[in-house]
């Protein structure tokens, strides 16, 4: 890794990084694809509660599947002369090629304000016992606070969309 593309694994993934969010139409965009990731991440999580959860992965594969609808819609009506986007043009001609660009990285840029954590299923020996100045103890969550009563076999999901919308900006009711 070299300094010159600012921690980004290589030159393809550093212009890809920085064509998303340098025009408000594709910033817009990431937005959204950023959401849905999160969602496909949730998602995951609720259905294989017990399997390691990589949210980065999710962000980084809608990612890359909306660069990859652009680069489909340039090369089916990208022809010279015609009123694509010059701006994806230019993305395109100096990114190259699409493999070589890391997206779990790309992901991980566009989550690094938002603990990833509250996506993760947590199970009843995850929880914290929390002191109670009248009462028992109650079980607590270690990412969001709240106190959870649950079996042994029960998974606990945090409330993690307020947070993505206060933290990173999202919108989901277009998601």
């Amino acid at each position: 890794m070299s300094d010159e593309y600012n921690g980004w694994k290589n030159r393809e993934t550093w212009c890809v990084g920085l064509y998303l969010d340098n025009d408000h139409g594709t910033y817009l965009e990431t937005q959204r694809a950023t959401a849905r990731g999160l969602v496909r991440a949730a998602d995951f999580a609720n259905e294989y509660p017990e399997v390691t959860l990589n949210v980065y992965r999710h962000v980084g594969r809608e990612i890359e599947g909306m660069v990859q609808e652009w680069r489909d819609h340039l090369e089916e009506f990208g022809a010279p002369g015609s009123d694509v986007e010059p701006g994806l043009l230019s993305m395109f001609l100096e990114i190259g090629s699409l493999w070589r660009v890391d997206w779990d990285s790309i992901g991980v840029g566009k989550l690094d304000t938002f603990p990833v954590e509250l996506l993760t299923a947590k199970s009843a020996g995850d929880l914290v016992r929390s002191e109670r100045p009248l009462g028992a103890p109650l079980p607590t969550c270690p990412d969001c606070g709240l106190a959870v009563l649950m079996d042994a076999d029960d998974w606990h999901f945090c409330d993690w969309r307020p947070v993505a919308m206060d933290v990173l900006g999202l919108g989901f009711d277009d998601v």
